[in-house]
């Protein structure tokens, strides 16, 4: 009397669109990660060339660690007849420079009326980081999106579409 009822195809296609849904949110997780990626980059290529904009441009040497932070280049420079020690920065104010090259010159970018804040003059250190984050960001925002469109589920054999009723 208390026998459980065989499966049916309606459970079958249950099952089949609860995996479709799993891949939808796969889908949605891998865009969002890649717009967040191209909008950080974005962001940074942006602040860099708006940083850059109306600096002026000066010699600075890598003088060692800045307060004891390690890996963390000091630059010292002279602005406007004054000695500035400052951390080295690239994109995103991000300290950049490494302390194995004291001596080293570089040319460095700082705003006329704060010149403590510097970035470094070189285009990997201003813009690499940025352009790397939306080259990532419109390679995971397609792949989210074919994911979330056709969905994608695992299998033994390796990753597969379900199938559609298209």
């Amino acid at each position: 009397m208390n026998e459980r009822p065989e499966p049916t195809a309606s459970r079958n296609n249950d099952a089949g669109v609860r995996q479709h849904a799993h891949g939808q949110r796969w889908g949605i997780v891998v865009a969002a990660v890649g717009l967040i990626l191209t909008t950080l980059g974005l962001y940074g290529a942006i602040e860099s060339v708006w940083f850059g904009t109306g600096a002026q441009r000066a010699d600075a040497q890598v003088v060692g660690p800045f307060d004891s932070s390690e890996g963390v280049g000091a630059l010292e420079f002279t602005a406007a007849g004054r000695h500035y020690r400052v951390p080295a920065r690239g994109a995103w104010g991000l300290y950049a420079a490494q302390t194995d090259a004291i001596g080293v010159r570089i040319t460095i970018l700082y705003q006329i009326e704060r010149p403590e804040d510097v970035r470094l003059a070189d285009f990997s250190s201003r813009y690499g980081g940025p352009l790397i984050a939306i080259a990532l960001g419109l390679i995971f925002t397609p792949c989210g999106v074919l994911v979330l469109r056709y969905g994608i589920r695992m299998t033994g054999t390796g990753f597969e579409s379900p199938p559609h009723a298209d």
